[in-house]
């Protein structure tokens, strides 16, 4: 999958998340485009892309608030974290975390 491809997967996923899909017809495309995005980083891992994709993978995953896509989403966010530390993007991801952690401590 290409880095725009991948932009593009996420780009519907999000939307289509947005306006209330069935998580179990995302879910899976997710996880594909989260594959494809950290396959292209052991490619190209200094490609610009990679940091803001790997926060909307984080984003698509909150979006979906199932169990399952907390779980990617934490998973996601770790290696956003170990790959882009000090990235704006991932500051915007963690963001997204933490609102999930708020909202299972009520």
């Amino acid at each position: 999958m290409s880095i725009l491809e991948i932009g593009n997967r996420l780009r519907d996923a999000t939307q289509r998340a947005a306006r209330g899909a069935r998580v179990s017809d995302l879910l899976s495309q997710a996880e594909l485009t989260e594959d494809a995005v950290r396959d292209w980083a052991r490619k190209y891992p200094g490609d610009p892309w990679l940091p803001l994709d790997g926060a909307k993978v984080v984003h698509l995953y909150r979006l979906m608030a199932t169990q399952n896509a907390i779980t990617r989403m934490r998973s996601a966010y770790v290696w956003l974290v170990a790959h882009y530390a000090r990235q704006p993007y991932t500051i915007w991801a963690g963001r997204d975390v933490a609102s999930i952690d708020a909202r299972q401590r009520r």
